[in-house]
């Protein structure tokens, strides 16, 4: 491609990858990347603990990347149920007001799906490369993050006490992968 063509395609193509980039960046304030980080490594030290536990548990490293990245899906698919739950109170508050969906930047149907397609994805893996366990375990840490305190923060200060099951579960994950109990 001669100078001359790359550089009329350049324009156009700029819109286009801001586009892709502020698109992108939406998601990842859907999914909260930065907190799945914390998540991960928390699940990985309870994977550790069982195998500190139980030396003769029986791992692999797909069980362990499968089960790390079983419950990333998990956690970025109840980050995502939480924002539909809140669009409406987060386009009231200056705080939370840029978030995806009260912005307009993401619709609600595709957070959705979205979220949707996380937590099936999260819950194969946990249960093909961890164990059943650890996949239900998940899926109690999504319910009670996305049913039972996301609502309660708006009516009662024991939301915190509710909040903490969830928070405290991703290192139970890591160990229910590594042992099946």
């Amino acid at each position: 491609m001669s100078a001359t063509a790359a550089a009329t395609e350049s324009p156009a193509a700029a819109p286009a990858a801001a586009a892709l980039r502020e698109r992108l960046h939406a998601y990842g304030d859907l999914l909260k990347f930065r907190i799945a980080v914390f998540v991960v490594l928390t699940t990985a030290v309870g994977y550790a603990a069982a195998l500190a536990a139980e030396p003769l548990a029986g791992w692999t490293w797909l069980g362990l990347i499968g089960s790390l990245l079983g419950t990333a899906a998990s956690c970025m698919a109840a980050a995502a149920f939480n924002q539909i739950i809140e669009r409406h109170t987060d386009a009231l508050m200056p705080r939370t007001r840029n978030r995806p969906l009260p912005s307009g930047r993401l619709h609600t149907g595709q957070a959705l799906g979205l979220a949707c397609v996380l937590t099936v994805l999260g819950q194969g893996l946990l249960c093909v490369c961890g164990t059943p366990l650890a996949s239900w375990i998940a899926v109690l840490t999504i319910a009670s993050y996305a049913l039972l305190y996301t609502p309660l923060k708006r009516i009662t200060s024991w939301s915190v006490w509710v909040g903490a099951v969830p928070g405290a579960l991703p290192p139970v994950i890591g160990y229910a992968a590594a042992t099946a109990h």
